[in-house]
């Protein structure tokens, strides 16, 4: 589990004091960056893409349609879980937590524990 599947690394920013574990794959594209803030921890097996196909037009087939291409933004203090997935154009707020196996297909905002598939609020953080 020691590897990492990194496209268009020189579009793959991380913050400082964040870290990255293996297994996964984070796929930025010439167009689209993906921005991981300072203190992050991103678990074992998860999926970051900046592409999704397209298949707004029934008339032709979605392989021929294209991509579209949108950053995924992490703020600082993010905690992503093992094997969960964030897709293109997610923005996940300063210390926010995505629980294992998570498919993150919207905008999470700060202090907010999500989880499931598709991602939904589970609780919000405060201070003790």
């Amino acid at each position: 589990m020691g590897y990492l599947t990194m496209r268009y690394p020189q579009n793959i920013f991380l913050g400082e004091g964040s870290y990255v574990n293996g297994g996964g794959m984070l796929c930025a594209s010439s167009n689209a960056r993906i921005v991981i803030g300072r203190n992050c921890m991103i678990s074992y097996n998860t999926h970051f893409r900046t592409d999704m196909h397209r298949h707004d037009d029934v008339t032709i087939p979605m392989i021929s349609q294209g991509h579209d291409h949108k950053d995924i933004i992490l703020e600082d203090d993010v905690w992503v879980g093992f094997g969960a997935q964030i897709m293109a154009g997610v923005k996940i707020g300063t210390g926010s937590i995505v629980g294992a196996g998570a498919v993150v297909t919207r905008d999470v905002p700060p202090y907010s524990v999500v989880g499931g598939v598709p991602a939904r609020l589970i609780q919000r953080r405060s201070p003790l």
